[in-house]
């Protein structure tokens, strides 16, 4: 409960929230990327669908598809991608 509160009053200390969410958002999916990791030390095809299945249902109103989000780790963060997507959605 303590961190909750700290997290509440955080955001309603600030006079804009925007950078709150964003690295709430950042932090979660450096963390959602970073359990996907173990055991290969990188990221699976399973990893990417899960990863991509799980964005779509909790975090995101516009689905990105697998193959889209497999082709952006394979040349930038997946995190940027991801945000980027959450702004255009």
């Amino acid at each position: 409960h303590v961190i909750m509160y700290g997290r509440r009053n955080e955001i309603l200390d600030s006079e804009s929230i925007h950078s709150t969410v964003v690295d709430t958002i950042k932090n979660h999916i450096s963390d959602l990327v970073n359990s996907h990791l173990y055991p290969e030390g990188r990221l699976t095809n399973d990893d990417v669908s899960d990863i991509t299945e799980y964005t779509n249902e909790n975090l995101l109103k516009k689905d990105i598809d697998k193959e889209e989000l497999d082709n952006v780790i394979k040349r930038l963060e997946p995190l940027s991608f991801v945000i980027q997507i959450g702004r255009n959605s």
